[in-house]
């Protein structure tokens, strides 16, 4: 029996059956008819296999066995492919003396049973199947709204039932110090749980799946350096538990009073791609299955409001919602009326058209690239203020959820404004962080996958052309955008008779590295001269050479104020920020900027030239720079300014020839050091 119970299938089939099965104790109903749901709902994502959802309470149960030997005979006859395990304040009643674990004890519910039996399974499958999802709900609240509904004589048992519940996760989830030896996932609601486990699923069902599957993605599967919107939800991969933890996050807000929620990264961590690929595709696609609320989403950029924010404001929620207004009349009063009183004028013009749909509809706002409310020269304090007056209304209305984007470089200005900071309150701030190496490979192989693409193999090495990539990436997390850019390359160059992306392609474009020069030889080749002119300019503060070893060329950092002090500075660094050749962040107050990857010192022509020319002098420069800062660290101790000797015969050749790499604080420091040595020659 135990032979038929675990066997494992290696080969996929196109019409592959998946089995899920849905284990939990009886207090997590809605979670479990949520579950089901959800696994409707992905059917179609998945053509060619058949999702079958196992629920002890939709299966055919004989009186000839007692319920747990029943659903062991139902599981012996399928194997399981995924078994989804959801606690709460129960943990299920004892099973008696007729089911014992292997040591003779009794289980202590069902649920530990079937736990047990999918443990096993998964051993015996050599550690492939089922993928086994465990969810813990905390919810303190809700336990306590159990207690008020249940009658005292009952409180005994529940308080037992809790313990059990808790005990079982540390058991099987903890060792004896505390540390995790399994993962489970945590959700506050049965909405968190249903928003989850979608997630989950498909990531597993995508591993599932992958032996044999067709094409289900039509098209380019990677986005390059464009962003991922909402219909490119598919080949959108890791970024998972950030969605789901923006999508708690804005439940969070919205149970506060005010759902907003700005998600805060430096340039090219693709926070706009998580806000329209991740979050709002997920709210769309939930809709009939987390809650019978169909979304809506209107996206705005600050910069593109030709017609002033609030008109182009109205047009972006017109745009979602076209019953919103009928006429550009009607568009202009709410406007102006969002302008002058914000409140009123969601109450009364905004409000109302919520509750005269058909059916229950919510509106996502998404406020993408924020910062432009603080950058654009045209924008006021006075009207920046008026306006996030306006989407505070619109987040407090009860209808409209607004997920904002900022880069983190500029978010010492937001913290200015009194409107902002009470916007976002307490934790309306998500910070977004580069994504993990198993991350990483998702975004690399899913899309592939997805279009009916693979990798080729080297023969001699057994690598595939993917875990290449992966061992690349997986050294710089930050450089999102460069990768998808070398994805998108190599699927352009693809092998179409066999079907792969291929090595040749590859050590063309010269890895990830190699691919980033081509691209910024061409952003550069379409500026104007004087832009073109001023890369020499901005070079000096963008790049040093490390002093050690061979004085390969390096990163640095500058203000952004110091890059762009003339007008061809800043039409260069615009250009450059926006194809994600720089990146942008904060020191402190300060904005400053880098070379998005260190690739570029190696594989931009122009700047491999530049370093090759200014080597030495970058050697120099690095050395003064050096003791520069100590000399200002210990309050311009005169003991610290060049020696007499190569020293100071280093910083005379500076200053003299290239005085354009230097800052002006360090010819200052230069020309102490040399009027110091003058005056003790006197």
């Amino acid at each position: 029996m135990l032979a038929r119970r675990f066997r494992f299938l290696d080969m996929l089939d196109s019409q592959q059956t998946v089995r899920i099965f849905i284990s939990s104790p009886g207090d997590v109903a809605e979670e479990r008819e949520g579950a089901r749901r959800v696994v409707e709902g992905l059917r179609h994502v998945y053509p060619g296999a058949q999702l079958q959802t196992l629920l002890w309470e939709e299966l055919a149960l004989p009186a000839t066995a007692s319920f747990q030997e029943t659903i062991d005979i139902l599981l012996d006859q399928e194997p399981i492919d995924i078994a989804v395990f959801i606690l709460w304040s129960r943990l299920g009643s004892p099973l008696g003396a007729a089911v014992t674990k292997a040591d003779g004890t009794p289980y202590r519910s069902g649920t530990e049973r079937e736990f047990d039996l999918m443990l096993t399974a998964f051993e015996q499958s050599g550690q492939k199947r089922p993928v086994i999802l465990a969810y813990v709900r905390q919810d303190n609240a809700g336990l306590l709204e159990r207690f008020n509904e249940a009658n005292t004589s009952q409180w005994e048992e529940l308080i037992e039932q809790r313990k059990l519940a808790e005990s079982f996760v540390v058991e099987h989830f903890h060792d004896a110090e505390g540390r995790n030896l399994r993962a489970y996932q945590t959700y506050q609601e049965p909405i968190g749980f249903i928003q989850r486990l979608r997630v989950h699923l498909r990531r597993s069902l995508d591993d599932l799946l992958q032996v044999e599957s067709a094409a289900t993605w039509e098209g380019e599967p990677y986005r390059g350096l464009q962003t991922f919107d909402i219909e490119h939800a598919p080949i959108f991969h890791g970024r998972d538990e950030e969605t789901c933890d923006l999508l708690q996050r804005l439940r969070d807000q919205e149970q506060s009073g005010c759902a907003f929620v700005v998600i805060v990264a430096a340039s090219g961590s693709g926070k706009s791609s998580l806000a329209r690929a991740g979050v709002a595709a997920n709210l769309v696609q939930s809709a009939g299955v987390d809650e019978d609320v169909r979304w809506h989403v209107a996206s705005f950029i600050p910069t593109l409001a030709e017609r002033g924010l609030f008109d182009a404001l109205v047009g972006s929620l017109c745009e979602a919602l076209p019953d919103l207004a009928d006429s550009a009349e009607s568009r202009q009063e709410i406007a102006e009326g969002l302008q002058e009183n914000a409140s009123l004028a969601v109450k009364l013009s905004i409000v109302p058209r919520f509750k005269a749909a058909d059916k229950p509809i919510r509106l996502l706002l998404i406020l993408d690239q924020m910062e432009e409310l603080w950058t654009d020269r045209n924008t006021t304090e006075d009207a920046r203020e008026s306006f996030l007056n306006a989407i505070k209304a619109l987040a407090e209305s009860g209808h409209v959820t607004v997920l904002a984007t900022m880069r983190s470089d500029f978010y010492h200005h937001a913290q200015t404004s009194p409107t902002f900071l009470r916007l976002k309150g307490k934790l309306g701030q998500f910070d977004l962080t580069p994504p993990d190496t198993a991350s990483i490979q998702r975004l690399i192989t899913e899309p592939a996958r997805l279009a009916g693409v693979g990798f080729e193999r080297n023969e001699k090495t057994a690598k595939s052309l993917d875990q290449v990539i992966w061992d690349d990436a997986s050294t710089d997390t930050d450089a999102l955008p460069l990768l998808e850019y070398t994805l998108a390359e190599l699927y352009q160059q693809r092998d179409e008779q066999r079907g792969v992306m291929m090595f040749a392609s590859y050590v063309e474009l010269g890895g990830v590295e190699g691919a980033i020069g081509k691209r910024a030889d061409e952003t550069f080749g379409s500026l104007p001269a004087d832009a073109q002119a001023a890369l020499d300019e901005i070079l000096p503060l963008l790049v040093s050479v490390d002093t050690a070893g061979e004085q390969s060329g390096v990163r640095r950092r500058a203000t952004v104020a110091d890059l762009t002090s003339t007008p061809a500075q800043k039409t260069l660094m615009e250009t450059l920020i926006a194809e994600r050749f720089l990146t942008t962040d904060r020191e402190g107050e300060t904005p400053v900027a880098s070379l998005a990857h260190e690739a570029l010192l190696r594989s931009w022509k122009r700047i491999v030239s530049w370093i090759n020319t200014n080597r030495e002098n970058l050697r120099l420069r690095a050395r003064v720079e050096q003791q520069q800062q100590r000399w200002e660290q210990q309050d311009r101790d005169e003991s610290l300014l060049l020696a007499e000797g190569l020293p100071l015969d280093e910083g005379r050749q500076l200053r003299d020839e290239a005085s354009y790499l230097l800052s002006d604080s360090t010819i200052d420091y230069i020309q102490a050091s040399i009027s110091q040595h003058e005056k003790q020659t006197r």
